[in-house]
């Protein structure tokens, strides 16, 4: 899980291209809570032209 900071997509591209065999997510949240309120799970075969998706808003979080 990778949060905090916009997702590098570099990281996204090591870990696709490198077949690492653990799931990869996009956390999001305003940093005043250091909470989390959406995800976005990356999937190997997933193209990114410019940056990593935030997500959809986590269940039970609106």
């Amino acid at each position: 899980m990778l949060a905090g900071e916009v997702f590098d997509k570099k990281i996204f591209d090591e870990w696709r291209e490198n077949g690492h065999h653990y799931r990869l997510l996009n956390l999001y949240g305003p940093t005043e809570a250091t909470v989390y309120a959406t995800v976005h799970e990356l999937m190997p075969g997933a193209v990114y032209d410019s940056s990593i998706p935030i997500g959809q808003c986590l269940e039970d979080c609106v």
